[in-house]
């Protein structure tokens, strides 16, 4: 029930097992990684962020970790400032090169490729994969004689409109697949600036992630797990979402019980004058808040809507 768990690292031995084990194949793939760690280096994240840079660096030279910090960076809506993450990767990206073929012939190959990281690998990500993409778009469009060397997207207002709300709609896209709400920081994708409707707007969204997250996201997991296969039916056994409880149920409820105390505070409490009025009511929902609030996390598990196809 808390807006933001804690980030617990159980096993860091198997962490960098099965870290090893996926960067092996992927390099196999792709060869040549650049990792952009986008996530704070502070605080919890910044305990993740440490155990990602140490194990990146003893699991293969092909890897090469790049940490920046995106909230700090870009405090103050100062996203301008995702440009020296851009030009600490350039060189990168000049020798990763880009595939193409011509009449079924490869020409060339692309030596390697930009992986972006931040928790989720979803808002912050895709912000700087849009800038990634329009780097490398750039150089294809120079290579292929539809723009001179110097020349920039931004000079073709159609090209740069078309692009921008291309990975605006693709994060949007994969957000409401994964979190019910559009992404975060899509007004900086779509226009290049950072605004304060658009923060409005993510904090509006970020509210209702978390409400879906609680008392939504079972189901929502459950079928991810049947559409993905990592879930099997057994048709020998009952249906596990027989089982389910009514979270949503239980939700109105404690929603219910929260407005009858509403009422309450602003009708039983006669006074004399405005202050003690005011004094009692503050002090009341003080105390509710904070029953309420041991209430959820202790109780939690019981409320929150988990998912139910999970092999014990």
């Amino acid at each position: 029930m808390k807006y933001k768990p804690r980030i617990r690292i159980f096993d860091e031995g198997k962490a960098e097992e099965a870290f090893r084990a996926h960067t092996s194949d992927h390099i196999a793939r792709y060869g040549d990684t650049v990792m952009l760690d986008l996530i704070d280096q502070k605080g919890m994240e910044g305990t993740l962020g440490s155990m990602f840079a140490s194990i990146s660096k003893r699991a293969s030279k092909e890897l090469k970790h790049v940490a920046f910090d995106f909230h700090k960076q870009c405090a103050g809506m100062r996203y301008d400032k995702l440009t020296i993450l851009m030009d600490q990767i350039s060189e990168d990206m000049k020798r990763h090169g880009f595939f193409y073929e011509k009449d079924g012939t490869v020409v060339q190959s692309q030596a390697g490729v930009c992986r972006t990281n931040c928790i989720d690998c979803l808002d912050r990500t895709n912000v700087v994969q849009s800038m990634v993409a329009r780097i490398v778009l750039r150089e294809q469009l120079i290579h292929f004689g539809i723009l001179e060397r110097g020349a920039k997207i931004d000079q073709y207002p159609a090209v740069e409109r078309f692009l921008k709300h291309l990975w605006a709609n693709h994060a949007d896209a994969l957000s409401v697949q994964y979190s019910g709400t559009p992404a975060l920081k899509t007004d900086y994708t779509r226009t290049g600036k950072r605004t304060t409707m658009g923060a409005l707007a993510d904090g509006w969204n970020s509210l209702k992630r978390y409400v879906l997250n609680n008392f939504r996201d079972g189901l929502r997991q459950d079928a991810l797990d049947l559409f993905t296969g990592a879930f099997v039916i057994d048709a020998s056994l009952p249906s596990p979402l027989a089982k389910r409880r009514q979270t949503s149920l239980l939700y109105m409820i404690l929603l219910m019980f929260t407005l009858v105390l509403a009422s309450i505070s602003m009708f039983a409490f006669p006074s004399e004058g405005a202050f003690s009025h005011t004094f009692v009511v503050v002090l009341f929902w003080a105390v509710s808040l904070v029953i309420l609030w041991k209430v959820l996390t202790r109780f939690g598990r019981r409320l929150v809507d988990r998912p139910m196809l999970v092999r014990r």
